[in-house]
């Protein structure tokens, strides 16, 4: 009888961590980084050396920064004009100029600078060096405008939990894995029950709907700072303009 019960036992755990960790998946859930790269010691130095910029919001310093052949990718507000300098192009892209801008939104341009100086990843596009790096989904099945509305968990073993706690039970862990915000919630972040952080209700590629850390989130169209040397001197080379 005692063999018995501990046999059943074993089964019923064993069930239980199947079907925690598993629900047959849909379709390829996986990502990868293409291009990925570590910037070299000079550019570590640039980088830094612009969050201080963008923490003085020192205009001046900054139209020192960027590279005369200055690019706009993904440029829907048009706001890239050819006659301008890759200066005044950059400023006007991110919005630096706060004089130009209504008193409400001056700040907002420099604040979303040093959002973007703070990416830890980096890869090749052309020939610059970006940042922050951008996943792609490894399954081929599905046409690349079926992810536009798709994002994917960066880092690893982050919960997927049932509702937005700490404390809450765990339905399954992702790992650089595509995840779809819950329709009606598409970006939206969501203050935790514990009062802590901002969460992020998603469905998972095999179905399980739950909350994750919205700091985990990315899309995959996300907007990226790019970085050329110009006479052996590092430069912003171009932007990339987020969006799905």
């Amino acid at each position: 009888m005692k063999i018995t019960y501990q046999i059943l036992s074993v089964l019923i755990v064993s069930l239980s961590v199947t079907t925690y960790n598993q629900a047959s998946p849909r379709y390829e859930s996986k990502v990868r980084i293409p291009n990925q790269v570590s910037p070299d010691a000079g550019l570590t130095h640039f980088i830094e050396g612009l969050r201080k910029i963008a923490v003085a919001r020192d205009l001046r310093e900054i139209e020192e920064s960027v590279r005369n052949d200055f690019f706009f990718s993904r440029d829907f507000g048009g706001v890239f004009d050819a006659e301008s300098t890759g200066a005044d192009n950059f400023i006007r892209a991110l919005s630096l100029d706060d004089a130009s801008l209504a008193p409400e939104y001056r700040g907002t341009g420099w604040v979303y600078l040093n959002e973007l100086l703070s990416a830890q990843s980096f890869q090749k596009v052309a020939s610059s060096i970006c940042m922050p790096a951008n996943a792609v989904p490894v399954s081929q099945k599905r046409p690349d405008e079926f992810w536009l509305s798709w994002g994917y968990v960066h880092g690893t073993d982050v919960f997927i939990r049932r509702s937005p706690d700490l404390q809450s039970e765990p339905l399954t862990s992702l790992s650089y894995e595509v995840v779809e915000p819950v329709a009606g919630e598409a970006g939206d972040r969501v203050k935790g029950l514990d009062g802590n952080g901002l969460w992020i209700k998603v469905n998972t590629a095999s179905g399980i709907k739950g909350y994750m850390y919205s700091s985990f989130f990315r899309n995959f169209q996300q907007a990226q700072l790019c970085f050329r040397q110009q006479n052996n001197v590092w430069k912003i080379s171009g932007f990339i303009g987020g969006g799905d």
